[in-house]
């Protein structure tokens, strides 16, 4: 269930590339900076972040007021409902035709 709220979550957001200037900065102080899955004291290596560097993620997110990581040791799911339902709800109207 959870692996098909996040695909209904991918397609209801749209991708979030951050620049490589402070937008880029603020990114990685805000999320991975904060995530268990980049610590570069302990040699621990974001996959998604080095993703992110070469322009081929689809992890990072963004709604038009959130922007989010589906790798973060944060992300909770259960906290975007209303963006699943929301896309359950357009998916609806536009198959009920069919």
């Amino acid at each position: 269930m959870v692996n098909d709220d996040i695909e209904k979550l991918k397609k209801a957001t749209t991708p979030y590339r951050p620049s490589n200037g402070s937008e880029g900065m603020w990114f990685e102080e805000n999320f991975c900076n904060k995530c268990i899955h980049d610590d570069f004291n302990n040699d621990i290596y974001c996959e998604t972040l080095g993703d992110l560097h070469c322009g081929k993620v689809e992890e990072i997110r963004q709604t038009e007021k959130h922007i989010f990581c589906l790798n973060d040791s944060n992300f909770d799911i259960s906290e975007w409902k209303d963006e699943i339902e929301s896309y359950n709800n357009l998916n609806k109207k536009e198959n009920r035709y069919e």
